[in-house]
């Protein structure tokens, strides 16, 4: 007999710019999934998160983060130079 497949759900939250104009900054899915616990009673764990930012701000994050990797790397390649 085939194992049964856990329950899971998908919860839906909005982060909303409360400083602003009042609008949502960026949209986030958890998902559970149902599992027993010790005590013969159930719990839900979250099991993936995702984050889902609008499109420009994710271009803006993506540069800050690849011109940080690019000045560590370069700090490196210098200290590590024979």
């Amino acid at each position: 007999m085939a194992a049964k497949k856990p329950f899971t759900f998908t919860a839906i939250s909005y982060v909303v710019n409360k400083s602003g104009d009042g609008s949502v900054r960026c949209r986030e899915e958890i998902v559970f999934e149902q599992v027993p616990s010790s005590k013969g009673t159930y719990q839900f764990k979250p099991i993936k998160r995702t984050v889902f930012m609008p499109e420009e701000e994710q271009v803006e994050c993506d540069k800050k983060m690849m011109k940080h990797a690019g000045e560590v790397l370069s700090d490196y390649l210098s200290c590590h130079r024979g």
